[in-house]
């Protein structure tokens, strides 16, 4: 079973310019993705909801306060971005989230039917097969699972291997477009009987870095005035995906 672990121990620009900015700054992604759940998430019923990869923590924080009415947990195997923030999520006082270290593939027997919802934020497309992470999420029996991730609306699947020179310390990791069908039999079959997808179209100009030629998402504009986004050298087609027991 492959794991993202090239990701658990981040460069500094990395924590500096993706972890602790999101914290006043969320991206546009996670505003939206937020927006769009609650057409099918009745928020701020007292719900628990578990946020697997979570990093810093941003995204706990962000929807803790959208949704002051549930209580959030976020959980990553980097024991100090959880720290870091743990601090944070303190000084701000944001009494309905909290996060824990822990691993994906490893997760203590209490976490089972703990939680109503599970989301994820662009981290399924790390893996080179999406069978293993969900199926350890399906284990924890949580009424919905969301996520946000690079997918594609036909059977084809595609696994990108990308090589970084331009980072501190060279890099391999997977950037994989997933199959939409494939992903919605997948639930099917493992009892998650309702999905609802929407591709995300950013609505801002993201600018081309110019000095950095790392891996870091900036659009362009096609004839039509839509927008592409693009990180480094790979077109990145998000989707938002909800699987869920009960119907919306």
């Amino acid at each position: 079973m492959t794991k993202p672990y090239t990701f658990v121990n981040p460069s500094k620009k990395q924590i500096d310019d993706y972890y602790y900015a999101q914290w006043e700054t969320p991206y546009r992604s996670t505003v939206i993705f937020c927006d769009w759940l609650k057409k099918y998430v009745q928020f701020n019923n007292g719900l628990n909801i578990l946020d697997m990869g979570a990093g810093m923590g941003s995204n706990v924080y962000h929807m803790a306060k959208m949704f002051d009415g549930d209580n959030f947990s976020g959980l990553d195997l980097n024991e100090e971005l959880i720290n870091n923030g743990n601090e944070i999520i303190k000084e701000k006082k944001i009494r309905n989230a909290s996060l824990i270290q822990g691993d994906w593939f490893d997760l203590p027997e209490k976490m089972v039917n703990a939680y109503d919802g599970i989301v994820h934020f662009q981290t399924l497309m790390l893996f080179e097969d999406y069978k293993s992470p969900l199926d350890y999420l399906i284990k924890l029996n949580p009424d919905w699972i969301a996520f946000t991730s690079l997918l594609y609306e036909g059977n084809i699947e595609c696994i990108s291997r990308i090589r970084d020179f331009e980072s501190e310390e060279y890099r391999e990791f997977n950037y994989s477009v997933f199959s939409l069908p494939i992903l919605q039999q997948y639930f099917n079959d493992n009892g998650y009987k309702f999905t609802k997808s929407q591709p995300f179209e950013i609505d801002i100009d993201l600018p081309k870095p110019q000095e950095w030629k790392g891996m870091q998402t900036y659009t362009e504009r096609l004839i039509d005035g839509s927008r592409i986004q693009l990180s480094g050298p790979v077109k990145m087609p998000w989707y938002f995906f909800i699987a869920s027991k009960n119907d919306f």
